[in-house]
Formats: structure tokens, C-alpha cells, sequence
């Protein structure tokens, strides 16, 4: 049986809505066309490309992991920061590059890091997922995500499938940002078998 469509049974918002200026999203699939710089696995990647092209006006910042068979060109230093890793410090570099297109402010973070710089153009994703290289991998980058979120403070986190879902639980309940979760693989979303999580799988 097909209904006539009817709005929604929620109560009417009374104040004007108020359109984010800033989106961040955090993505290990990237493109910068700036430079040439393509590395997709999928349909993510076909979404991201769509973004930077038809995204509303406003600042978007993408964060993105540097692989080490990319050439980026020149980039600039932004900053370094530390994580924690499983019990050990890691610093992070973080380089930007910035342009902009059909009133888009386009602003990419590249992180730099051994364990993002160990992945391919051909092998954008670390696994499996019970390597605790891999782990840790996920570990560095969400801590990472986290760190730029606390100090860009978008309007938004557009967080594009699990692989950065993590970063806003390494963020105080004082910074939280309103998160916006896209699944865009259901039947894959990150799950692990903990039973085998051990040092021999390393």
C-alpha cells in the first residue's frame, strides 16, 4: 500500500537554521586534483571527488594519511603533534595545502607518519584487522583525526565510514562537535575478532 507523503510527527523548529561554515572530514581514500593525486579503492573515493566539486560554499578541511608511493609536491608545515600509541609516543607532522573552488575553500591536512607512509596507492587499507600493526594503525590515525578536530573546531565532522568513527571519543564531552556517520559499506564495517588479537599475528 503506497501513502501520500505527510511531514514529519516532530515538533516545528522555531529558530532559524543556521548553515555550517566548516565541514572536516577524515578520510584514508583521497583526492587532490591540484596535484594529480588519486588514490581510491571504491565508491568512498567517488564521493570524496563529488565533494570537492559540489559541496556547499564554505570551508571544508579534508584529513588525510600520506602514503608513501604518493608524490605530493610541495607542502607546507602546519604543525607536529604528539600520540599515544599502545604505550609508546608517536609525533605526528601534519603539512597543508589550501585552494579554492566556485566559492569552496578546500584546505587538505596530510599527515605524515612510518605507519601511514607503509601504505600504497594500491593498498590504501591496512589489514587484517587482527594485526595489531594494524591496530595501532587505526589507533595513530583516529587519535590524529581527534587532534585536528580539537584545533580547527569545524562546524561539523562528516565521518566517512568506521575508519575515523573513533576520533570523537578521544575528544572531552566539552569539545564534542556535532558528527554526522555515513556507512558506505554496510556488509564491511571494521569488525574484529578479538579472540585473535595477540603478539604472533604481528
Amino acid at each position: 500500500v503506497v501513502k501520500e507523503s505527510c511531514p514529519p510527527a516532530c515538533p516545528p523548529i522555531s529558530e532559524s537554521r543556521t548553515e555550517p561554515q566548516h565541514v572536516l572530514t577524515a578520510t584514508i581514500e583521497h583526492t587532490i586534483p591540484e596535484r594529480g593525486v588519486k588514490v581510491s579503492a571504491g565508491g568512498l573515493g567517488k564521493v570524496l571527488d563529488q565533494m570537492l566539486r559540489e559541496h556547499p560554499k564554505g570551508t571544508l578541511s579534508l584529513v588525510h594519511p600520506m602514503f608513501g608511493d604518493v608524490d605530493y609536491g610541495h607542502l607546507d608545515f602546519y604543525k607536529e603533534f604528539k600520540v599515544v600509541v599502545d604505550g609508546k609516543a608517536q609525533m605526528v607532522k601534519v603539512y597543508i595545502l589550501k585552494s579554492e573552488l566556485d566559492g569552496i575553500q578546500r584546505h587538505w591536512y596530510l599527515l605524515s607518519h612510518e605507519l601511514f607512509e607503509e601504505r600504497s596507492r594500491r593498498a590504501p587499507y591496512p589489514s587484517p584487522m587482527t594485526k595489531l600493526r594494524v591496530l595501532r594503525f587505526f589507533s595513530l590515525w583516529n587519535q590524529a583525526v581527534a587532534e585536528l578536530l580539537r584545533d580547527l573546531k569545524p562546524d561539523v565532522y562528516h565521518c566517512m565510514d568506521y575508519h575515523a568513527a573513533l576520533a570523537p571519543l578521544y575528544i572531552s564531552r566539552e569539545e564534542q562537535i556535532p558528527t554526522i556517520l555515513v556507512l558506505h559499506n554496510a556488509d564491511y564495517c571494521g569488525i574484529i575478532e578479538t579472540d585473535f588479537i595477540n603478539d604472533r599475528f604481528w
